[in-house]
């Protein structure tokens, strides 16, 4: 990921999604480049997905964490859970954040960012949901098993 970076000079450092790449030496070179004077973006900060394999595996807020602790800078979120994430997508719909249901199985990002911004919330208990989310201390208004659930919460024969 940084080979390309070769004899640059970029300004940033932006943690994404990069899976497997994610290793000692990506994660120094990104913390050289945050000591240079570089900010710090991440389009999540999320603790774990569930991954191909049906397993929970680490996210991106793990790296995020660890670079925001070696250089003692605060990364600019750009996704889920930040708040003007979903400002921007209500925007894009025409829509104030009131008028949204979102519907999602991450307490922290889905729930717990979109409650913040002022939308109603469906946590569903499927995905990466986990039992001890239900008394994490964010409260969805709504908790459903699987989407059939939505589709019975909202009296509708099919989608």
């Amino acid at each position: 990921y940084f080979s390309e970076l070769a004899g640059t000079n970029p300004s940033c450092v932006v943690v994404g999604d990069a899976h497997t790449n994610f290793d000692f030496e990506h994660i120094n070179t990104a913390f050289r480049h945050l000591e240079k004077g570089d900010a710090l973006v991440a389009t999540s900060n999320s603790r774990y997905f569930k991954d191909s394999d049906g397993k929970l595996t680490v996210g991106a807020g793990g790296f995020v964490t660890a670079l925001e602790f070696a250089s003692g800078k605060l990364a600019k979120i750009i996704g889920k859970p930040e708040n003007s994430f979903f400002h921007l997508v209500a925007a894009s719909m025409g829509l104030q954040p009131q008028e949204i249901l979102m519907i999602g199985d991450d307490i922290v990002s889905d729930i717990g960012g979109a409650q913040e911004a002022g939308m109603m919330t469906a946590l569903v208990k499927t995905g990466k949901f986990k039992a001890e989310d239900l008394t994490c201390g964010i409260k969805p208004d709504i908790v459903l098993e699987d989407f059939n659930g939505l589709r019975e919460y909202l009296g509708l024969e099919s989608f």
